[in-house]
């Protein structure tokens, strides 16, 4: 506990940093734009099957970024990568949330387009910010900064929810109308890529980290591509 404790006083700019986008980020993602963006979608008139395919569209497109996502990375560096990452995931579903401003026969390709944006985003992020964490963090730090990337994730999740749960209902006190009506929700929503704008400028803050390139390793094992391919 001592040791933990001692490590947790050691960390640094860049860890701290790090750990105000995850809660950012999970605030935005997993609280409210988990919890409001499949409500927003059924009262734009979209039925469960739309729905279920745009969201799987997001993690094809994600997995699909991810490849190249790493070049990207190395060839612009990890804080530049991480900046265009978030303002990616703020533009995208800031555009989602302007669909309705578009005649209704461009909502379709404007929501698929738009959420390709927030994923590209998202995959920069997911790539490149494990390295940036081993370029900040020390040999005896990183155990605890991961450590305490998962209880931020959870605990900002959950107040992201909370509020994902209560924002509706002050939307529709203060400006009036009823709760199924579409306007709260997006009103609510607005906070996700609000989130993700504010994650884009603590990246700013932080100083610039390179991935050096390093000598390869050839190995003379065969490649487990059976379990690959499982």
């Amino acid at each position: 506990m001592f040791h933990t404790w001692r490590a947790l006083r050691t960390f640094n700019r860049g860890t701290f940093i790090f750990l105000l986008v995850c809660a950012l980020d999970a605030f935005g993602y997993f609280g409210i734009q988990g919890v409001l963006f499949n409500l927003y979608l059924l009262r734009l008139g979209f039925g469960s099957e739309f729905i279920g395919l745009l969201i799987a569209s997001g993690q094809v497109t994600w997995a699909i970024a991810a490849l190249p996502a790493g070049m990207i990375g190395r060839r612009l560096g990890l804080r530049t990568t991480l900046i265009v990452a978030f303002v990616l995931a703020a533009l995208g579903m800031g555009l989602v949330l302007l669909v309705e401003v578009l005649p209704k026969p461009f909502w379709t390709l404007w929501l698929f387009g738009c959420w390709a944006v927030l994923w590209i985003g998202s995959a920069l992020y997911s790539v490149n910010s494990p390295p940036y964490v081993m370029h900040v963090t020390t040999d005896e730090t990183r155990n605890q900064v991961f450590a305490a990337q998962g209880i931020v994730l959870a605990f900002m999740g959950f107040v992201g929810s909370f509020a994902a749960g209560v924002l509706p209902g002050l939307f529709v006190t203060w400006t009036g109308g009823l709760l199924d009506q579409l306007s709260s929700y997006r009103y609510a929503l607005w906070a996700a890529p609000v989130a993700y704008l504010l994650c884009a400028l603590l990246w700013v803050g932080t100083r610039p980290v390179h991935v050096e390139n390093t000598a390869e390793v050839v190995s003379t094992a065969s490649k487990p591509m059976g379990l690959f391919a499982f």
